[in-house]
């Protein structure tokens, strides 16, 4: 290898570096002690199947065992803050069996006058919804 193909070289894998901890992702789940429901992770899977300009996002959960029983269903917030500071916030309802749900976000935010803002954020809440009982 001669002395100009190690520079480039140095100087791709540099870029690549740079890029990757410039994309990483924060992610946070919030969740109190006694809460019933805990969530357990929060990750970016991949691009969408169906529309390649978005992302899925996984949201796990657990519930506290002894409510297992008296839950009707779950609804999770999901908050997706962008490199600009842009907040994005989606809500998302799953059964009472579920344990885990997967939605899709924009990958970035696209805008005309400034550069694409990628992901930089996810927060999540998972709040366990509990049937009416008749007074």
């Amino acid at each position: 290898m001669n002395k100009n193909t190690l520079i480039i070289l140095s100087q791709v894998v540099l870029f690549l570096a740079v890029t990757a901890a410039a994309n990483q992702v924060s992610v946070r789940a919030e969740t109190k002690p006694d809460a019933p429901v805990e969530v357990v992770e929060i990750k970016e899977v991949g691009i969408s199947g169906a529309d390649e300009t978005k992302s899925v996002i996984e949201i796990r959960w657990r519930l506290n065992p002894a409510l297992n029983a008296g839950v009707s269903s779950f609804k999770l917030l999901l908050s997706v803050t962008y490199a600009d500071g842009t907040t994005l916030i989606l809500t998302h309802n799953a059964d009472a069996e579920s344990v885990l749900a997967q939605v899709e976000v924009p990958s970035a935010k696209i805008s005309k006058r400034s550069p694409p803002a990628f992901i930089k954020q996810l927060k999540a809440t998972v709040i366990a919804v509990f049937p009416k009982k008749p007074i």
